[in-house]
Protein backbone atom coordinates (compact mmCIF):
# COMPACT_ATOMS: atom_id res chain seq x y z
CA UNK A 1 0.00 0.00 0.00
CA UNK A 2 1.90 3.14 -0.99
CA UNK A 3 1.35 6.57 0.77
CA UNK A 4 -2.54 6.79 1.80
CA UNK A 5 -2.95 10.58 2.15
CA UNK A 6 -5.66 12.16 4.64
CA UNK A 7 -8.85 12.40 3.10
CA UNK A 8 -8.90 16.42 3.88
CA UNK A 9 -5.77 18.71 3.34
CA UNK A 10 -3.25 19.20 6.35
CA UNK A 11 -4.76 22.95 6.56
CA UNK A 12 -8.75 21.20 7.66
CA UNK A 13 -6.74 19.06 10.40
CA UNK A 14 -4.43 22.05 11.67
CA UNK A 15 -7.89 24.07 11.95
CA UNK A 16 -9.72 21.06 14.00
CA UNK A 17 -6.58 20.85 16.14
CA UNK A 18 -6.10 24.95 16.61
CA UNK A 19 -10.12 24.57 17.32
CA UNK A 20 -9.69 21.24 19.95
CA UNK A 21 -6.78 23.67 21.82
CA UNK A 22 -9.11 26.57 22.39
CA UNK A 23 -11.60 24.52 23.97
CA UNK A 24 -9.18 22.78 26.15
CA UNK A 25 -7.37 26.15 27.03
CA UNK A 26 -10.96 27.37 27.99
CA UNK A 27 -11.02 24.40 30.30
CA UNK A 28 -7.47 24.93 31.32
CA UNK A 29 -6.31 21.81 30.52
CA UNK A 30 -2.40 20.94 29.69
CA UNK A 31 -3.23 17.95 27.58
CA UNK A 32 -5.85 15.93 26.25
CA UNK A 33 -6.01 12.19 25.91
CA UNK A 34 -8.66 11.30 22.62
CA UNK A 35 -9.57 7.32 22.76
CA UNK A 36 -12.65 7.09 20.51
CA UNK A 37 -11.30 6.66 16.45
CA UNK A 38 -13.96 8.96 14.93
CA UNK A 39 -12.55 11.28 17.25
CA UNK A 40 -8.79 10.40 16.34
CA UNK A 41 -9.65 10.13 12.81
CA UNK A 42 -11.44 13.84 12.82
CA UNK A 43 -7.96 15.19 14.40
CA UNK A 44 -5.34 13.34 12.81
CA UNK A 45 -6.90 11.11 9.58
CA UNK A 46 -6.31 7.66 10.52
CA UNK A 47 -8.02 5.95 9.17
CA UNK A 48 -8.24 2.24 9.48
CA UNK A 49 -9.32 -1.48 11.12
CA UNK A 50 -7.18 -1.34 14.22
CA UNK A 51 -8.88 0.61 16.09
CA UNK A 52 -10.27 -2.98 17.93
CA UNK A 53 -7.03 -2.72 19.91
CA UNK A 54 -6.13 -0.10 22.79
CA UNK A 55 -5.09 3.39 20.56
CA UNK A 56 -4.72 6.88 22.40
CA UNK A 57 -4.24 10.10 20.68
CA UNK A 58 -2.35 12.05 22.93
CA UNK A 59 -3.21 16.17 22.65
CA UNK A 60 -1.20 18.96 24.26
CA UNK A 61 -1.79 22.53 24.75
CA UNK A 62 1.40 22.95 22.53
CA UNK A 63 3.51 20.84 20.43
CA UNK A 64 3.29 17.43 18.28
CA UNK A 65 0.53 14.94 18.71
CA UNK A 66 1.31 11.76 20.09
CA UNK A 67 -0.62 8.54 19.01
CA UNK A 68 0.00 5.59 21.21
CA UNK A 69 -0.67 1.97 19.46
CA UNK A 70 -0.04 -1.38 18.47
CA UNK A 71 3.62 -1.34 17.16
CA UNK A 72 2.08 -3.58 14.25
CA UNK A 73 0.65 -0.36 13.08
CA UNK A 74 3.45 1.63 12.64
CA UNK A 75 3.68 1.34 8.85
CA UNK A 76 -0.07 2.22 8.53
CA UNK A 77 0.83 5.37 10.67
CA UNK A 78 3.71 6.20 8.59
CA UNK A 79 1.63 6.29 5.21
CA UNK A 80 -1.12 7.86 6.50
CA UNK A 81 -0.15 10.44 9.11
CA UNK A 82 3.44 10.91 8.20
CA UNK A 83 4.63 14.26 10.08
CA UNK A 84 1.01 14.78 11.52
CA UNK A 85 1.97 12.91 14.73
CA UNK A 86 4.33 11.12 16.92
CA UNK A 87 4.18 7.51 16.22
CA UNK A 88 4.36 5.59 19.99
CA UNK A 89 4.18 1.54 19.15
CA UNK A 90 3.71 -0.97 21.94
CA UNK A 91 3.83 -4.72 21.77
CA UNK A 92 1.25 -7.00 22.25
CA UNK A 93 2.83 -8.20 25.20
CA UNK A 94 3.43 -4.74 26.85
CA UNK A 95 1.06 -2.87 29.59
CA UNK A 96 -0.84 0.00 27.19
CA UNK A 97 -0.92 1.86 30.69
CA UNK A 98 2.67 2.16 31.05
CA UNK A 99 3.26 3.08 27.71
CA UNK A 100 0.68 5.76 27.88
CA UNK A 101 2.56 6.60 31.64
CA UNK A 102 5.45 6.60 29.76
CA UNK A 103 4.77 8.91 26.54
CA UNK A 104 2.58 11.69 29.43
CA UNK A 105 5.50 12.01 31.53
CA UNK A 106 8.24 12.49 28.03
CA UNK A 107 5.14 15.37 26.96
CA UNK A 108 6.06 17.17 30.18
CA UNK A 109 2.47 15.96 31.51
CA UNK A 110 2.49 13.81 34.14
CA UNK A 111 1.93 16.52 36.52
CA UNK A 112 -0.19 18.48 34.46
CA UNK A 113 -4.39 19.09 34.37
CA UNK A 114 -5.27 16.20 31.89
CA UNK A 115 -8.99 15.86 29.91
CA UNK A 116 -9.96 12.56 28.92
CA UNK A 117 -12.47 11.25 27.04
CA UNK A 118 -13.94 8.96 29.82
CA UNK A 119 -16.98 7.77 28.25
CA UNK A 120 -15.26 6.20 24.48
CA UNK A 121 -16.01 2.65 24.74
CA UNK A 122 -12.20 2.48 23.45
CA UNK A 123 -10.80 3.50 26.59
CA UNK A 124 -10.76 0.39 28.51
CA UNK A 125 -11.72 1.36 32.71
CA UNK A 126 -8.95 -0.57 33.71
CA UNK A 127 -5.91 1.04 31.58
CA UNK A 128 -7.44 4.28 32.40
CA UNK A 129 -7.59 3.67 36.10
CA UNK A 130 -3.81 2.39 36.26
CA UNK A 131 -3.00 5.95 33.96
CA UNK A 132 -4.36 7.71 36.63
CA UNK A 133 -3.32 6.24 39.49
CA UNK A 134 0.39 6.55 37.87
CA UNK A 135 -0.30 10.02 37.71
CA UNK A 136 -0.32 11.06 40.88
CA UNK A 137 0.43 14.70 40.45
CA UNK A 138 -1.93 15.26 38.07
CA UNK A 139 -5.67 16.28 37.48
CA UNK A 140 -7.66 14.07 34.96
CA UNK A 141 -10.87 15.11 34.40
CA UNK A 142 -13.97 14.08 32.05
CA UNK A 143 -13.94 15.78 28.41
CA UNK A 144 -16.34 13.50 26.57
CA UNK A 145 -18.23 15.15 24.35
CA UNK A 146 -15.71 17.55 23.69
CA UNK A 147 -14.05 16.93 20.26
CA UNK A 148 -17.45 15.19 19.57
CA UNK A 149 -19.25 18.89 19.56
CA UNK A 150 -16.75 20.20 17.23
CA UNK A 151 -17.14 17.61 15.00
CA UNK A 152 -20.87 18.94 14.55
CA UNK A 153 -19.89 22.20 12.78
CA UNK A 154 -19.09 21.56 9.45
CA UNK A 155 -16.23 23.07 8.12
CA UNK A 156 -16.55 24.76 4.43
CA UNK A 157 -14.37 21.53 3.39
CA UNK A 158 -16.63 19.39 4.70
CA UNK A 159 -19.58 21.36 3.62
CA UNK A 160 -18.19 21.17 -0.03
CA UNK A 161 -17.95 17.28 0.00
Amino acid sequence: MANEQPFFPDEEYETRLRALRQRMADHNLDGCLVSAPENIYYLCGLSHQGFFAYHLLLVPLAGQLTLITRAMERVTIENQLAGRVQFVGFADSDNPATVTLRSLQQAGLSAARLGVEKKSLFLPPQILEDVVAGLPQATVSDVSGLVDALRLVKSPRELAH
